[in-house]
């Protein structure tokens, strides 16, 4: 890739681990991955491997920080589940 993510949130479960969209899973040197974020019901999301260029949008920021910040909206999604 080229070191940016967009600020998208699509959750992917890649190796166990939820990120916040398939670009932050690439980023973490991830090349397959399941949408929806980890522990979804089997057979619920489909294996991807690359996010169609429909879905890429223009807002963009270092790889690292779209990690980070898509991780920190699962922590406040898994949150809001639990009230």
């Amino acid at each position: 890739g080229d070191g940016w993510c967009a600020m998208d949130y699509r959750p992917v479960c890649a190796a166990g681990k939820t990120y916040g969209n398939a670009c932050a899973a690439k980023a973490d040197c991830h090349n397959e991955w399941d949408d929806g974020e980890c522990g979804a019901a089997a057979g619920a999301a489909r294996m991807r491997t690359e996010p169609a260029a429909s879905q890429r949008v223009t807002t963009l920021l270092p790889a690292a920080a779209a990690a980070a910040a898509a991780a920190a909206l699962a922590v406040a999604a898994a949150g809001m589940r639990l009230r």
